[in-house]
């Protein structure tokens, strides 16, 4: 699959253009299911959230770089589960790259209806080392005598 820009620095392209094609690509993934699936506006929410979560772990902007993430959404509960055991959804993998993200994988997937949201986030060395330093900001280590 080639990748598709969810979020972008480049100013040619408008966020209703991106949209507009991330929309028609999931329609594709999708086919006929639309009640529990993914749409661009959802992937661009989970963009901006993964980005907020580097960001207040003090990753900076060049380590937020090559971070890839996982991601399939909760089923739709118990209360459905009376109805029927399984629902189709989108399961997405996304990549920071250096102007914003981008889609790398978008697949209909079968789930219990009581499945909890699934979220992972994969970043480099690079970026831990980032999380490390800023977890400590203002705080000293008292070492045994």
């Amino acid at each position: 699959m080639k990748t598709k820009k969810i979020t972008t620095r480049d100013y040619l392209l408008t966020s209703e253009e991106i949209r507009a094609m991330l929309d028609e690509h999931l329609n594709e993934v999708n086919g006929r299911a639309r009640t529990h699936t993914l749409r661009a506006s959802s992937l661009i929410a989970l963009a901006a959230h993964v980005e907020r979560t580097l960001v207040n772990a003090g990753v900076t902007a060049k380590n937020r770089i090559g971070t890839r993430v996982s991601f399939r959404p909760a089923g739709p509960g118990s209360a459905y589960a009376r109805r029927g055991y399984f629902v189709m959804t989108t399961a997405v993998g996304m990549r920071r790259v250096r102007d914003g993200w981008r889609l790398i994988s978008a697949d209909k997937v079968e789930i219990w209806a009581t499945n909890a949201e699934s979220l992972r986030i994969e970043i480099s060395e690079r970026a831990e080392a980032d999380i490390l330093r800023h977890s400590f900001d203002g705080l000293t280590v008292r070492r045994a005598a």
